[in-house]
C-alpha cells in the first residue's frame, strides 16, 4: 500500500496477520457486489426481453459499473498477496428463478416450484 508524505510516496509492509483479514474482507464485499452485479445484469436481459430496452440497458450499465468495482476489490486482493476467488451465494440462482418464472407467465406456461 501506498502513502503520500509530504508529497513523498512511501511504501509499507501490513502485517501477515492483518493482511490476511483484509483479504477476507475485502473478499466477502466483491463477492457480495459481484453477486447484486450479476442480478441487474440478468434483470436488464429481462426487461429487455420484454421490450423496456432503455430500462434494460440501465441496468445492464449499472452491472458494468458494479464489475469496475469489483476489479478494484480483485486489484487489492492480489496486492495483498492474496488469490481472487469465486464464491457463490444462492442469490444469484434465486434470481435466474424468478427471471424464468416471469418470462413463463409472460409466455403463458406455468413456472416451476420455486422454494
Amino acid at each position: 500500500m501506498y502513502l503520500c508524505n509530504h508529497g513523498k510516496i512511501k511504501q509499507y509492509k501490513i502485517k501477515e496477520k492483518d493482511a490476511k483479514k483484509s483479504i477476507e474482507a475485502l473478499q466477502f464485499f466483491a463477492t457480495g457486489l459481484t453477486e447484486g452485479a450479476l442480478v441487474h445484469k440478468l434483470q436488464g436481459q429481462i426487461f429487455k426481453s420484454q421490450g423496456f430496452s432503455k430500462l434494460g440497458q440501465k441496468y445492464i450499465d449499472h452491472f458494468n459499473e458494479e464489475m469496475e468495482r469489483v476489479e478494484k476489490f480483485y486489484d487489492r486482493i492480489m496486492d495483498l498477496g492474496g488469490r481472487a476467488e469465486e464464491r457463490r451465494r444462492h442469490r444469484v440462482a434465486r434470481a435466474l428463478q424468478v427471471g424464468t418464472c416471469c418470462k413463463m407467465k409472460k409466455e403463458g406456461c406455468d413456472p416451476p416450484f420455486i422454494v
